[in-house]
């Protein structure tokens, strides 16, 4: 550790090929969402990157715990919900990950903090916001292409989680 300016700082060096630059753009994208950004995702690219990061260097340095493979468990489950946000069910991904339904409902609860379908439609709505301000597609192209087959369902989470509409949001947050 080092001091500087009286503040305690940690800094690492960047060794090795891992994905930590990534997950800090990952985390900038979010955050440029502005005060909308959702706190959860916020929050849990944090936990990824501090993660990961550890991670590589107790790697390094010949220790490998099993909390190191939990995280990892995690994020995978996760990455995985992103990757396949549109069609993933309960059932698809306790299979996927080899669990039990009730026991991977009880582990995304306790280490995700949400239920499974809280953390599907907020990694929804996220990627529905981040297209709406990246793309020119409809909002019902949009809707479909995150996992919505009911567009009054989509509008109402979307609102829910954004206090406005999707237009209403692309108009405001347009990038392109």
């Amino acid at each position: 550790m080092r001091y500087r300016n009286g503040s305690r700082v940690l800094f690492f060096e960047k060794t090795g090929n891992f994905d930590l630059t990534e997950q800090v753009l990952e985390l900038y994208r979010e955050l440029s969402l502005g005060a909308a950004a959702s706190n959860i995702m916020l929050k849990s690219y944090l936990l990824l990157f501090f993660g990961n990061l550890l991670r590589h260097y107790r790697i390094g340095s010949g220790e490998d715990k099993a909390g190191d493979r939990a995280d990892t468990r995690l994020r995978d489950i996760l990455r995985y919900m992103s990757e396949h946000k549109d069609t993933v069910t309960l059932p698809e991904l306790a299979a996927q990950f080899h669990f039990s339904e009730g026991y991977l409902s009880r582990y995304l609860h306790k280490e995700a903090g949400q239920p499974f379908s809280s953390l599907l439609k907020e990694i929804r709505i996220e990627h529905a916001a981040a297209m709406l301000q990246n793309s020119d597609f409809s909002i019902e192209e949009v809707s479909r292409a995150v996992g919505y087959s009911d567009l009054s369902r989509f509008y109402r989470n979307f609102k829910e989680r954004y206090g406005m509409t999707p237009a209403q949001f692309r108009s405001i947050n347009t990038i392109i």
